[in-house]
């Protein structure tokens, strides 16, 4: 079990921009929304996490409004504006900056694994509006029973081995 207060600096965030996110007891509930844009600096603890930047990148190109991330510790983790431009978000990356314009859907696309955080992300774009995702052990090598985790929260999806 995790402890809220590692995720506090996110959570507020996606309150402040309007996302409908409640915390109660240790839990975070949350409802479909879609929120403002707001802007990302990753930092160390207590500051933006690294590892949620592909996550968020995501989420902030259907936000309203424009959004700049700027990666400041892992270079690599810029990743997902390929797929995001797969999926025809409008970005663009220069840099260790990432500029987003929020949009109201994107596209279906088929995207290839590449790190552990970009994976977790695409999945999250294949669920939200389709597609396919190749070499899912990189997911399942990194986080503890993923899929097992995401049906949890009620995502429909299948898993096919092509080998």
């Amino acid at each position: 079990k995790s402890n809220i207060e590692h995720y506090h600096y996110p959570l507020n965030l996606l309150i402040n921009a309007g996302y409908n996110i409640k915390i109660k007891n240790g839990n975070v509930l949350s409802k479909k929304s879609r929120g403002k844009s707001f802007d990302i600096n990753t930092d160390t603890y207590p500051g933006f996490p690294t590892d949620m930047q592909p996550i968020f990148a995501v989420l902030l190109s259907l936000s309203k409004g424009r959004s700049i991330i700027t990666e400041n510790i892992f270079e690599n983790r810029m990743q997902i504006f390929d797929d995001l431009i797969s999926a025809k978000a409008c970005v663009n990356v220069k840099d260790n900056k990432g500029y987003i314009m929020g949009v109201s859907d994107l596209n279906s696309s088929n995207y290839i694994c590449k790190d552990l955080r970009q994976s977790a992300a695409v999945v999250l774009l294949v669920l939200s509006f389709g597609g396919s995702v190749d070499n899912l052990d990189i997911l399942n090598r990194g986080y503890e029973v993923f899929f097992y985790k995401i049906r949890q929260l009620r995502a429909v999806f299948k898993i096919i081995d092509v080998k």
